[in-house]
C-alpha cells in the first residue's frame, strides 16, 4: 500500500492522450460490450480531467 503525504493529482496531458487513445479504440469496436468498456474508462479518463481544472 502506497502511502503519500500531498494530495495526488492526476496528469491532464496523460489522461488527454488517453482518451484519444480510447477514441481510436472506439471507432474500431465491434461489440457492444466492447463499446460500454471504452465508454466507462473515457468517463473516469474526462472525470479525471474535470477535477484536476476545478
Amino acid at each position: 500500500m502506497r502511502i503519500s503525504t500531498k494530495t495526488e493529482k492526476p496528469n491532464i496531458k496523460k489522461q488527454h492522450q488517453k482518451l484519444i487513445r480510447l477514441n481510436k479504440k472506439a471507432e474500431k469496436c465491434v461489440t457492444r460490450e466492447q463499446a460500454r468498456k471504452i465508454l466507462k474508462k473515457a468517463l473516469k479518463a474526462e472525470q479525471k480531467i474535470h477535477e484536476r481544472t476545478s
